[in-house]
């Protein structure tokens, strides 16, 4: 499945919600969460130095940087106590797994986030190499 998992348990809890929700109320909660997405997006992209790969048409996705040692930023937020899951391939990134329980905690993340970009740019945190757990 989608994410990671091999059973069969996220597909029937999956079917669940779809029957409890019915179409209408999938479609308000679809909306909601990619609105809440696009405001994680967006303040990824607003931080120098870091982007979102691709375009993404869902929770799942992965951020990258050209001029910042991604894995030292993965490191800084993993010691302010955030989950990170760092990916190697096709290049070094962070993965994200976002979903609707994840909102109340999107200023709170993304201002530690800029504050761990700023101290990779300023050369205070060093190398993280080899860092990935998923390739």
């Amino acid at each position: 499945s989608m994410t990671g998992t091999r059973p069969g348990g996220a597909i029937a809890a999956a079917w669940a919600v779809m029957t409890y929700l019915g179409e209408a109320g999938y479609l308000e909660r679809t909306k909601q969460t990619l609105a809440y997405l696009r405001r994680w997006w967006d303040a990824i992209e607003a931080i120098d130095g870091l982007e979102v790969m691709g375009e993404p048409v869902m929770g799942v996705f992965a951020v990258t940087s050209q001029t910042l040692d991604i894995f030292a930023i993965g490191q800084g937020m993993e010691e302010r106590g955030w989950l990170v899951f760092a990916d190697s391939e096709p290049v070094p990134s962070l993965r994200f797994m976002q979903s609707p329980g994840h909102e109340p905690y999107v200023e709170a993340y993304m201002a530690d986030l800029r504050e761990i970009a700023e101290e990779v740019r300023r050369g205070e945190r060093g190398e993280v190499a080899g860092r990935a757990r998923y390739t």
